[in-house]
């Protein structure tokens, strides 16, 4: 019956060498990091110390790490990135970033770097593990994968129960393995359905920019106009994004930011000096087969921003706000009137308009004009 089973490995006695040989492969993995980070210097580990506030730095309340976060934070951080710490310390010596340090250009980098009070060796063992780190990267941040542990665990429940009501009997009463395999299975099935509906959604979704840009910094604080940068939200297809001279219009003058400093603005000033554009990660984005007009929901629509961006003048870092799933597109377009009196688009559809009016009184909703056909966004 084992052999049947396919167990012929357990009547051999080979799985103790199976064992053995993935837990050889595992430990070894966990040698190579230990010698990796055995052959790292003296100085390299004191660097370490330091950047991780684990040495005395005059600052008792601070350290490199405290500022400077190494994964991605939940909000935005305006200091750079270690990483980007990391880049900027290979462009210099160890002098040149001793005298970075200790004599900051800008208001924001003198508050943060006053306290600390480091020797020059410390500064040297700081740049040398800087400059290490920009070669080998900073460690990467553990994934979770709890989906797929309790798809396994489900899995395996599944095979137990069959194998348990064809072969071994633990549980006399049948039923209770029929309905062990039937949960599990709906179970799955209920993961494997939740997943799909998701597939191309990405509410919430909040990426880092390549600069720090923070709209609750520029529309709200400084009362700059969405129109100002997205020129083309109420007349185009899409928003647009801002093009370097619509932010070089102020940052000509404006070199340093209250909660930036230097840093990010001076990233702006190098893709224009080098006419290199900035890659800004896209955060609304709909799929190939969707047509979408800006225009017809801004214009037209008279939609504000907010109605599907949400409240963005409040945001540093924005997210998507909505899953702009097709459900959610249709049920905006039945409850939403629309606004005819004095909207151009509707002028050549006044017989259409009166005839609507008349059966259906005053309140007329973008389904109805027939925004909910199916060739109204995919053709």
């Amino acid at each position: 019956m084992i052999r049947l089973l396919g167990f012929n490995a357990i009547q051999n006695k080979k799985i103790p060498y199976i064992i053995m040989v993935l837990l050889c492969g595992i430990l070894f993995n966990n040698y190579k990091a230990y010698a990796a980070s055995e052959h790292m210097s003296i100085d390299l580990i004191i660097g370490e110390r330091v950047f991780y506030g684990l040495v005395e730095t005059g600052n008792p309340t601070q350290s490199c790490i405290g500022c400077h976060d190494i994964y991605a934070s939940d909000t935005l951080n305006w200091n750079p990135t270690a990483t980007e710490v990391a880049f900027s310390a290979t462009q210099l010596d160890s002098t040149q970033f001793k005298n970075l340090f200790q004599n900051p250009s800008g208001a924001k980098l003198e508050s943060s770097h006053s306290a600390y009070k480091l020797t020059d060796k410390q500064f040297n063992e700081l740049h040398s593990y800087l400059v290490l780190m920009n070669e080998t990267g900073f460690k990467k941040q553990k994934h979770t994968y709890n989906n797929l542990i309790i798809l396994l665990l489900l899995i395996i429940i599944i095979i137990a129960a069959k194998i348990d009501l064809f072969f071994t009997h633990f549980i006399k009463y049948k039923p209770i393995h029929i309905i062990i395999i039937l949960l599990a299975a709906g179970y799955i099935v209920k993961m494997a359905t939740h997943e799909a509906i998701g597939l191309g959604r990405t509410q919430n979704y909040e990426p880092d920019q390549p600069i720090k840009f923070s709209h609750k910094v520029h529309a709200k604080q400084n009362k700059i106009d969405c129109f100002y940068c997205h020129t083309n939200a109420d007349e185009g297809k899409s928003a647009g994004i801002p093009s370097m001279n619509v932010c070089m219009n102020c940052h000509s003058i404006v070199r340093e930011g209250s909660n930036s400093g230097k840093f990010e603005i001076a990233k702006l000033i190098d893709h224009v000096d080098k006419n290199k554009p900035i890659e800004w990660i896209k955060i609304h984005d709909l799929p190939d087969h969707v047509y979408f007009n800006h225009e017809q929901h801004v214009k037209v629509g008279k939609l504000n921003c907010t109605e599907c961006h949400g409240d963005v003048e409040n945001m540093d870092r924005v997210k998507q706000v909505s899953d702009l799933s097709m459900g959610w597109c249709l049920d905006c377009h039945k409850e939403k009137g629309i606004d005819a009196k004095g909207n151009g688009y509707y002028q050549h559809n006044k017989k259409v308009l009166d005839a609507i009016h008349a059966n259906l009184g005053d309140t007329i909703t973008a389904a109805q004009m027939g925004a909910n056909d199916c060739m109204k966004c995919h053709y």
